[in-house]
């Protein structure tokens, strides 16, 4: 997965003022979009865990089961 950073819209804006991100249209789209990536981001970790669970549960019991 691509782990590049992004800066948000914020960054260096000559308009910001405490307490804008309550009502600034760009950083919302910014925020939605992020949202979007650490979804996918979680969905493609979730998959991962799994396959490595998976085998990882295989060796055990192929350990297990192995005699002695």
């Amino acid at each position: 997965m691509n782990d590049t950073r992004i800066n948000p819209p914020c960054y260096n804006c000559e308009e910001r003022y405490l307490g804008c991100h309550a009502n600034c249209a760009y950083y919302r789209a910014f925020r939605e979009e992020l949202e979007e990536a650490k979804a996918k981001r979680r969905k493609y970790d979730d998959a991962q865990d799994f396959q490595i669970r998976g085998m990882t549960n295989g060796i055990r019991e192929k350990e297990r089961r192995r005699p002695r």
